[in-house]
């Protein structure tokens, strides 16, 4: 064999290796993802998960126009339970096994219906799903889109979309990025009707044995009320 032939082979071969790095599966990717982060096993072995939610809201300028907390507990022993609660305002909801939510305040307390029923339930399911990923991409049986590599942060990603059989052209629409080298869900980016929001895992906590869970995250949304541009940042404590 002269040498013109070994070159030849050792370009296909590093052609053939490059190209198997860049097939990678969107599915792939995800379950990567999970397994980084812990695994499914182990995610579904939690009991109760509870966190406190910190929004701040700035003005154009850069000034606080309002922030609030939320504390946030979910219960998966027998069947979802959850509440959230607004501790400035004395105000909680409180989702039961049924289905129903009651909404309390100071000393009173009734059942939720109609509209403000479906703002509150919808409230409980966005921040359980924020929270639970990236497991509910695979338990929740999404349709991945692979998009073009790109860098978040000066980290090189995988950048997905992410589609639900029954979503409409109302629902919010979600791109994923995972870290290449680790597959940690680095950001998400959500669309929604009136206003786009980044959520970006800037720490996580590796104090726990068997999951790693996202300690601090950020969630920054540029929505305008009234002619006025504002500008909101979640943090989960």
């Amino acid at each position: 064999m002269d040498i013109r032939k070994k070159v030849l082979i050792l370009l296909v071969s590093l052609i053939g290796v490059t190209s198997c790095r860049q097939e990678i599966t969107p599915l792939e990717i995800v379950q990567k993802s999970v397994l980084s982060h812990g695994g499914l096993e182990n995610w579904d072995r939690i009991k109760t998960l509870s966190f406190t939610k910190k929004t701040i809201i700035y003005n154009q300028d850069g000034s606080v126009n309002k922030q609030h907390l939320q504390d946030q507990f979910f219960n998966f022993n027998d069947g979802k339970k959850a509440s959230i609660s607004f501790p400035a305002d004395s105000l909680s909801y409180q989702l039961d096994q049924k289905g129903m939510i009651h909404k309390r305040k100071m000393n009173s307390v009734h059942k939720l219906s109609g509209e403000e029923f479906k703002k509150i339930d919808h409230l409980f399911s966005s921040s359980l799903y924020v929270v639970s990923q990236p497991f509910q991409l695979i338990k929740s049986k999404a349709i991945f889109k692979r998009l073009q590599d790109t860098v978040v942060n000066r980290k090189k990603v995988y950048a997905l979309d992410v589609y639900y059989k029954d979503d409409t052209e109302n629902s919010d629409q979600w791109t994923y990025y995972f870290d290449q080298n680790t597959f940690n869900v680095i950001a998400c980016k959500v669309r929604h009707q009136k206003r786009v929001s980044v959520i970006e895992n800037t720490s996580y906590d590796m104090s726990t044995p068997f999951l790693e869970f996202d300690s601090l995250s950020g969630i920054l949304g540029v929505f305008s009320v009234t002619n006025s541009v504002f500008m909101g940042v979640l943090i989960f404590i």
